[in-house]
């Protein structure tokens, strides 16, 4: 399985869209959307599960000092 969930929204390949497509008008970041539904169902947990760790190291390094 490729390791997609390492990757990141400005990692995946360009989209032949308009830049006025990338965002919604309600400020939706559809680059966003598109680069999660490109993952397996498998890769979204992890590229979640990642960003989890990392909010919580950034907590544990604001509360450690």
């Amino acid at each position: 399985m490729p390791k997609h969930s390492e990757q990141g929204p400005a990692d995946a390949p360009e989209q032949s869209s308009a830049p006025s497509d990338e965002y919604a008008d309600s400020g939706v970041d559809r680059s966003l959307i598109r680069w999660m539904l490109s993952l397996s169902p498998t890769e979204r947990l992890l590229a979640i599960q990642q960003q989890v760790n990392a909010v919580r190291q950034m907590k544990e390094r604001i509360n450690s000092d």
